[in-house]
């Protein structure tokens, strides 16, 4: 039957046979020159992105990396203890600083007080200029009633922190980063941020259980240093970088997960 079917083609429809075959022929010459030029024209192009996309997900790593720091020392890497030292200078000094407005005379132990809480900001500081004015830098004279009524509205970012805040600029944003580990160190950059806010929120907490109930010379006493390191690290403990670390782990996570989908692909 088959025999009858073909004698029975016109020369029409070997033509069409023909053109067919030669485009199958045509196609599979095509694909099979792919794979060859995928091999040895793409595939050093593909090392190399591979290549560049690993130097990024390295500048992550060492991003979030606390290699080099004790055990849990994110706190370190960010500046977070420098943070919160700045936030209670700033609380002490500007408690002293109304103390001196509403007094309005010389005061010799209220100046030098005032004084070495205001080196101290401007020694970690990144935004606050250098001043032989004691209180001008910081902010606006205030009595005391009018500072108690108030709270804190900011915290001085020290230069480290802004260091590496400042560093996600080149890690976050490099357009080798894929995008499943971008959205992850955006969440971790975030974080960073939020740090402040969370410190803002307990130098008003201090604030309120420490200074705007007690009275003038038990506040003074408080300032000495001995009494503000027992305060420091009162409330340190409340800052919490769970979410840091959380955050960081989801990195690694998507990190690890890229690497090995790029390995099945090769």
């Amino acid at each position: 039957m088959m025999i009858q079917y073909l004698q029975a083609l016109k020369l029409e429809d070997w033509k069409n046979i023909s053109d067919i075959f030669f485009s199958l022929t045509g196609a599979l010459i095509a694909l099979l020159a792919y794979l060859s030029a995928r091999k040895t024209i793409l595939s050093p192009l593909k090392t190399e992105v591979l290549k560049k996309q690993l130097n990024a997900i390295e500048n992550v790593l060492e991003y979030i990396s606390i290699d080099g720091l004790p055990t849990g020392s994110l706190d370190e890497k960010i500046d977070v203890h420098g943070l919160w030292k700045t936030g209670l200078d700033y609380l002490g000094h500007s408690y002293l600083s109304a103390c001196l407005h509403e007094t309005q005379r010389p005061n010799g132990e209220l100046e030098e007080l005032l004084k070495s809480y205001q080196s101290r900001i401007e020694r970690k500081s990144f935004c606050v200029p250098k001043t032989e004015n004691v209180g001008d830098t910081l902010l606006s004279p205030l009595t005391i009633r009018q500072w108690r009524q108030l709270p804190l509205y900011g915290v001085f970012l020290t230069q480290k922190y802004e260091r590496y805040d400042n560093a996600h600029f080149s890690v976050c944003y490099s357009p080798w980063l894929p995008q499943e580990i971008t959205q992850h160190v955006e969440s971790y950059v975030q974080s960073v941020s939020d740090i402040t806010g969370e410190i803002l929120d307990l130098l008003n907490k201090v604030k309120k259980e420490k200074f705007d109930k007690a009275s003038k010379e038990e506040i003074l006493r408080l300032l000495k240093q001995d009494e503000f390191n027992l305060l420091y690290w009162e409330y340190y403990n409340e800052i919490s970088l769970n979410e840091l670390f959380e955050r960081a782990e989801r990195i690694n996570s998507a990190i690890r997960k890229y690497l090995k989908i790029n390995k099945l692909m090769k």
